[in-house]
């Protein structure tokens, strides 16, 4: 569609909305929301939304609602949209896609001569940082003008490999869920400087790297978006991943809410998604399994309570990868139960203690697999996603160990890493684990 600026050829700032009819069978007038920006050099990018349309009686029912990205340019005398998204009607109880002719009866809103060039920065702190620690991510976000920048907003999803636990800011407030932080600001003067600190869990397993990736956006026109993004690369090191397994025993009339049992612990297996073992447990009349907590603790004697929550599992649960710290950690098992309409956590499992472990720092492949690090204590077991070795692994020194031979599903050294990221445990005679993620270059 094309639309006929009143702003002639004084661009830049905000796009902040338009009128638009449509045209064809569905002749509703509607109102699309732009968001976005106009440069100097009449560059337009952003989004749009408009909805909900309520197709007039006599035509047939239906509600819908249509949203997207635009990505254009602008002359002095008319701004050109190409628009990208979703058109979706709900009629007669289902939804169906429906296109539409757009026709424009009204102009474009732009809010020229105010700009703010946001940036943001920031570092990670340990680094590198031990799988099972907590890493802060301290973001600056500077003002550089020339206009104060208005309704500023900081987001920082969570790198993978973590999970979001904190985020505080020097003005305005933060909101914090897993996935994602973001802080609202409020107004950064010309020349101003703010900062955020956002703290996480680490899951991923040494040898990786975590990367945050914060940005920053602001309701005044921004006239260099380059610097609106950081890059913070963290490396992992230390730590473990292993897998907890338990047993759900089926509920009986004497026990309706049983705790799960038989808690152990394993190698962990593959990086990637793997479909995962469950058990299928027949509800009785009066209580059904609906989810699974397990919590954790650095000393033996965990408590179920929200402090050591590490996650909330699916009640066909039998199997969780969990973060082991170098310190060593605690775990057990509850079972959650809905009794009529009011949930019940069942008593706790057996609990399993797991010692410190060694460190991973390098690993070499030739015809034997060589680890080297540093902790390691025998008899040492070594795994590749999981799957072990036939022979033991010969400890040369407490830095040092060296596996030969097949694994017990067949494969050969040989194999290790290639064409793919391989999760490389080492399981120390005393129970304790330690984690390396290795792709063969």
């Amino acid at each position: 569609m094309t639309i006929t600026s009143q702003a002639g050829g004084n661009f830049g700032g905000q796009l902040t909305g338009v009128m638009v009819g449509i045209t064809g069978e569905i002749g509703t007038p509607v109102t699309i929301f732009l968001s976005g920006t106009v440069d100097a050099a009449g560059a337009l990018q952003g989004t749009y939304e408009w909805g909900p349309i309520e197709v007039p009686p006599g035509v047939f029912s239906a509600t819908g609602t249509f949203n997207g990205r635009f990505d254009s340019s602008a002359t002095p005398k008319t701004l050109g949209l190409s628009l990208s998204g979703t058109l979706t009607f709900t009629a007669f109880g289902a939804s169906v896609d429906c296109a539409e002719e757009i026709a424009v009866t009204t102009t474009l809103l732009t809010a020229g001569g105010q700009s703010a060039d946001l940036s943001i920065s920031g570092s990670g702190s340990p680094t590198p940082v031990a799988t099972g620690n907590r890493i802060t991510f301290s973001l600056t976000i500077h003002n550089a003008g020339p206009n104060d920048a208005a309704d500023v907003l900081v987001v920082n999803p969570a790198p993978l490999g973590t999970s979001n636990v904190a985020a505080t800011t020097s003005q305005g407030q933060c909101v914090t869920a897993p996935g994602s932080a973001s802080c609202a600001l409020g107004t950064i003067p010309n020349g101003a400087t703010a900062t955020v600190a956002v703290t996480a869990e680490v899951f991923a397993p040494a040898g990786s790297t975590l990367v945050d990736s914060p940005n920053v956006s602001s309701s005044t026109f921004d006239p260099n978006l380059s610097n609106n993004t950081a890059t913070i690369d963290t490396p992992v090191v230390g730590g473990a991943l292993v897998k907890l397994t338990w047993n759900q025993p089926a509920p009986t009339a004497a026990n309706p809410t049983p705790a799960p049992s038989d808690l152990g612990i394993q190698a962990a297996g593959p990086l990637e998604p793997a479909s995962s073992a469950s058990a299928q447990i027949s509800p009785m009349d009066s209580c059904t399994l609906t989810g699974v907590n397990v919590y954790t603790s650095g000393q033996p004697n965990v408590q179920p309570m929200p402090a050591n929550l590490v996650s909330t599992l699916a009640a066909d649960a039998i199997e969780a990868t969990v973060p082991v710290p170098p310190s060593g950690s605690s775990y057990i098992v509850t079972n959650v139960w809905k009794c009529g309409t009011t949930p019940t956590e069942s008593g706790t499992s057996n609990e399993v203690d797991i010692p410190a472990g060694p460190t991973i720092t390098a690993l070499k492949v030739t015809g034997k697999l060589k680890i080297l690090g540093s902790g390691f204590n025998g008899p040492v077991k070594v795994f590749v996603d999981g799957v072990g070795f036939i022979k033991s692994a010969g400890l040369s020194s407490s830095a040092q160990i060296v596996q030969k031979g097949p694994l017990t599903d067949g494969s050969s050294i040989s194999d290790i890493g290639t064409g793919k990221s391989v999760l490389i445990t080492v399981e120390n005679g005393d129970g304790g684990f330690a984690t390396f993620t290795f792709e063969r270059p």
